[in-house]
C-alpha cells in the first residue's frame, strides 16, 4: 500500500546537511552510515518525529488495526550517494520482530533502485518511489537497493511492531 507525503524541501536539506556533517568519512560493513546508528537526539530526523507518529496513525488506520492494537515504531533516515547499494534483507519475522516496514521516498533515485525479491528470486521493482511516495508492506518481505543512480537519494525507512493485538 502507498501514500505520498511531501516534507519542506528546507527541512530536507537540513536532513541530508546534518547527516553528512554527522556520517562525514563513517562507514558499516562498506555502506555509509545512516541515522539508525546516530543516538536519537543527534539523529537529523528527529525534526520529523510528530510527523512520523501521525503517518503511522493513518497506516493503522488505512489497515484496520488501529482500534485493535498497541503499537511501536520506529524510523531511520539513510542517504545513498551513486553507486551505494543494500544488500537484501528483511525486517524480521516471529516473535518480537516487526510486523509492518515501510520506506518513504523523500529523494528518490529516478532509477527506482529499491526493489523487492520474489519467490523466484527476481527483482519487483514497485512503480511507487516519485518524491513523497511512502510504500508499507509485511516486514518479512525480502527487499534491497539496487546501485544507486543519483547524486543523493535520501529515504526514511521504519518498523510498526503491535506490541498487543485485541483477538476479539
Amino acid at each position: 500500500m502507498h501514500d505520498n507525503i511531501k516534507f519542506p524541501e528546507r527541512e530536507i536539506n537540513q536532513v541530508v546537511s546534518e547527516l553528512k556533517r554527522l556520517g562525514s568519512g563513517m562507514t558499516i560493513r562498506g555502506y555509509p552510515v545512516s541515522s539508525y546508528y546516530f543516538k536519537i537526539f543527534s539523529r537529523p530526523d528527529k525534526i520529523w518525529a510528530k510527523k512520523y507518529t501521525k503517518i503511522l496513525e493513518d497506516i493503522t488506520k488505512n489497515l484496520g488495526l488501529y482500534s485493535t492494537t498497541q503499537y511501536e515504531f520506529s524510523y531511520w533516515s539513510q542517504l545513498y550517494t551513486n553507486g551505494i547499494k543494500h544488500k537484501r534483507h528483511h525486517h524480521g519475522v516471529g516473535d518480537g520482530h516487526p510486523h509492518i516496514s515501510f520506506v518513504h521516498f523523500i529523494k528518490p533515485d529516478k532509477e527506482k533502485s529499491f526493489k523487492f525479491i520474489t519467490e523466484e528470486r527476481e527483482d519487483w521493482t514497485p512503480p511507487e518511489q516519485n518524491e513523497g511516495d511512502l510504500i508499507y508492506f509485511p516486514s518479512w518481505c525480502w527487499h534491497r537497493v539496487a546501485p544507486v543512480v543519483a547524486e543523493e537519494r535520501l529515504v526514511v525507512a521504519g518498523n510498526i511492531t503491535f506490541t498487543y493485538i485485541d483477538e476479539d
